[in-house]
C-alpha cells in the first residue's frame, strides 16, 4: 500500500512538473525583468566592455530568467515551501539546459555567462541588500528521475528543442563555426568559478561535437528535493498520514 502510495505522490510531482516547464518555457523570452537585466549586464560590460550587441542580447537573457527564479520565493506567499523549492529547481535546471545548447554552438562563451552572474550577483544587492540572494548556478545536471525509466531532465531538453523562440537566439543569431581552442578563463571568485563546466564539455566544445549534458549518477539535490517533496505530501496531503520513505 506505501509503495502505491509513493507511486501516486511520484506521479503527481511528474504532471506538475511537466506544467512547470511548459510554463517556464513559455515565458522564458519574455518582457519581464528585461530592463532589470540589461541593467544589470550594462553595468558588468561597464567594467570590461568585451560585450558585443549580441553578447548583450544573450546575458540580458539569462540574467532576465536569473532574476525569475530569485523572485519564485519573494512572490510565493501562500505556498508551500517545498513547491517553491522544486519549481526553483527545475527553472535552474531549463536555464542551464539552455546554456548548454547555447555552448555547443558558441564554443563554450565564458564571458558572456561569467558577466551574466555577475550581473546577478551585483542585482541581488540592490533588490535584497539585508537578505540571502540564491543563486541559480552553471552545474552538472542530474537525470531527474522520478518515475521508472522516465527522466524529466530529457522531457526538458526535448521541450527546449522544440521551442522555437529561445533556440532562435541560438541557431539564428549564432551560426555554427570552428572553435578555437584557448583553455577557459581562471575563476577570479566562487560564483564565476561554478560558472566552468568540467573537462569533458570543454574537450567536447573544443571540436565543435554537441553531446548531452553530462549527469550526475548519484543520488544528488534533486533527490533530496524530491524526497522531501513527498513527505511534505504524505504529511500534509489529502490522506492525512505519514510515509516512510527510504531512497536507494
Amino acid at each position: 500500500m506505501w509503495d502505491r502510495s509513493i507511486q501516486f505522490y511520484k506521479t503527481q510531482l511528474h504532471d506538475q512538473i511537466v506544467v512547470w516547464v511548459d510554463e517556464i518555457l513559455r515565458g522564458m523570452n519574455s518582457n519581464d525583468n528585461e530592463d532589470e537585466a540589461r541593467e544589470g549586464c550594462e553595468h558588468v560590460n561597464s567594467e570590461t566592455g568585451k560585450m558585443t550587441d549580441a553578447d548583450m542580447e544573450v546575458c540580458t537573457f539569462i540574467l532576465k530568467n536569473l532574476l525569475k527564479i530569485w523572485k519564485i520565493s519573494t512572490t510565493g506567499k501562500g505556498r508551500k515551501e517545498v513547491d517553491i523549492e522544486m519549481e526553483e529547481y527545475i527553472h535552474c535546471t531549463i536555464v542551464n539546459s539552455w546554456l548548454h545548447e547555447y555552448m555547443n554552438v558558441n564554443c563554450a562563451p565564458w564571458d558572456i555567462m561569467t558577466s551574466a552572474y555577475d550581473a546577478m550577483k551585483y542585482l541581488c544587492k540592490l533588490l535584497n541588500p539585508e537578505g540571502e540572494c540564491k543563486n541559480c548556478v552553471y552545474k552538472q545536471l542530474e537525470p531527474m528521475a522520478i518515475l521508472t525509466k522516465i527522466s524529466m531532465l530529457q522531457h526538458i531538453r526535448n521541450a527546449i528543442s522544440k521551442n522555437r523562440e529561445i533556440m532562435e537566439l541560438i541557431n539564428n543569431k549564432f551560426p555554427k563555426k570552428q572553435c578555437p581552442k584557448p583553455p577557459p578563463p581562471k575563476p577570479k571568485n566562487a560564483l564565476s568559478s561554478a560558472t566552468h563546466p568540467p573537462a569533458g564539455k570543454v574537450a567536447a566544445a573544443e571540436k565543435s561535437v554537441t553531446i548531452p549534458p553530462k549527469t550526475v549518477t548519484t543520488t544528488d539535490l534533486f533527490v533530496k528535493v524530491l524526497k522531501k517533496w513527498i513527505e511534505e505530501e504524505g504529511l500534509h496531503g489529502q490522506g492525512g498520514y505519514v510515509i516512510f520513505i527510504v531512497f536507494v
